[in-house]
């Protein structure tokens, strides 16, 4: 799985889509990882959110998140 993904990555950031100062097999373990935490994590985000009521992320949202930060600085929605 690890080819495919890393291949994946290098092939978003030829086209500018995914930020190209990580490399590529960095970038997908870095996604990766927020997913993971994003779904392995659930208990906790809830209880934090639950101190001071703010209401959770939908999947959808954290996934926008995770794209953000590994999307190229020139395709964010935050760009100068």
């Amino acid at each position: 799985m690890t080819q495919p993904v890393v291949a994946l990555m290098q092939r978003a950031q030829d086209t500018g889509f995914i930020r190209d100062d990580l490399p590529p097999g960095l970038a997908a373990i870095m996604g990766g990882a927020l997913v993971q935490f994003w779904l392995d994590s659930q208990l906790e985000i809830r209880a934090a959110l639950a101190v001071t009521g703010d209401e959770g992320l939908s999947d959808e949202d954290a996934i926008g998140h995770i794209v953000r930060l590994l999307r190229a600085p020139s395709l964010r929605a935050d760009a100068p």
